[in-house]
């Protein structure tokens, strides 16, 4: 018996351009996992992608991984890539703009990708690289961005305005090795962003304030790692004050240079602590200082400490001050995790 021939039906089909069906949604989540080199190379793939890296709402400009596909490449792409597509790209917004490239780069660049971004309604900015010793524009802080990291390589450091401390739409702010706002008359520092979520400081120069208030009242994790500073400059050590009724993660690691005048934390889930002595910091001192954050987490449910830190709080005597027994007797965390 004869096999009946097999139907035509499946090769057309298959030659059927299976990328125009895709909802427009779906088409930028795709890219938005994308660099703008891959996704250029999508024109290759369908009639209706051939210009999708003009309207694709994710930019990605990743220096380090185009350097892992490409090792024979000497010189980064990506400054002049990115002056290219933004300059030809459509009129529709960007969401998010992220830049890493471990290179200089000049700051007038810097300025016009800002303003393109600002102009495209750009809800996301991110930048990792060497910059020059600049004034981050105050305006991107009185825009509509939501999300906010930066991370300053090498050893020059951007210096943050003023505007930083109380931007109105900002719910996402990470700052890297960059230098914080100038002090006021007091000698002191107030980040009183009135939306913002979530706040990262990690590594930021110029950290010689006398206090140091964090008002957020919206704020849900704090993460302060690693500050630099250089003690010789310090009459005392900042305090830090921290007013988030809403915190539920908390993050303390690196030199312990101020003490914590936080005492009421209603809402906080978690808190990890790793705090180092800083040179030039008396065990005394250093020790009063931890137990100052151990009593502002006291009420906390989950509590990470180093093993170090529970024999600097255990060895205080009650001649060191009444205030430290006390502060050691109230902690009454759910769980404790010795790292």
């Amino acid at each position: 018996m004869m096999k009946p021939s097999p139907s035509k039906t499946p090769l057309k089909e298959s030659k059927r351009d299976r990328f125009i069906d895709l909802p427009v949604e779906i088409i930028h989540r795709i890219l938005s996992f994308m660099l703008v080199t891959e996704i250029a190379k999508t024109s290759l793939l369908s009639t209706r992608w051939r210009n999708s890296w003009r309207f694709a709402k994710y930019l990605n400009f990743d220096n380090c991984r185009d350097k892992k596909k490409n090792l024979k490449r000497k010189r980064s792409i990506c400054p002049d890539l990115a002056d290219q597509v933004l300059a030809l790209r459509s009129s529709s917004d960007i969401y998010k703009l992220s830049y890493s490239c471990h290179e200089k780069f000049s700051m007038d660049r810097l300025n016009r990708w800002i303003t393109i971004g600002l102009t495209r309604n750009i809800q996301e900015l991110h930048l990792e690289t060497y910059f020059p010793p600049i004034k981050v524009p105050s305006n991107i802080f009185q825009s509509p961005i939501k999300v906010f990291k930066l991370h300053q390589l090498g050893r020059y450091a951007v210096r943050l305005p003023k505007s930083v401390c109380s931007a109105t739409m900002i719910t996402t702010l990470e700052l890297h090795s960059v230098r914080l706002p100038h002090k006021d008359t007091k000698g002191g520092l107030v980040i009183k962003c009135p939306v913002l979520e979530n706040l990262i400081i990690r590594n930021c120069d110029e950290y010689r304030f006398k206090t140091l208030t964090i008002s957020a009242f919206q704020l849900k994790s704090f993460e302060l790692f690693n500050i630099n500073v250089t003690t010789v400059y310090l009459k005392s050590l900042c305090k830090l004050y921290v007013n988030t009724p809403n915190l539920t993660s908390i993050k303390f690691k690196g030199s312990i240079l101020w003490e914590c005048r936080t005492r009421n934390l209603p809402s906080l889930v978690t808190a990890e602590v790793d705090l180092k002595k800083a040179e030039n910091i008396e065990e005394k001192i250093y020790a009063r200082n931890l137990s100052y954050v151990l009593r502002m987490t006291n009420e906390v449910q989950t509590l990470t400490l180093s093993t170090s830190h529970v024999k600097s709080v255990s060895g205080l005597t009650k001649e060191e001050g009444e205030e430290e027994e006390d502060s050691r007797e109230s902690m009454s965390p759910r769980a404790v995790v010795i790292d």
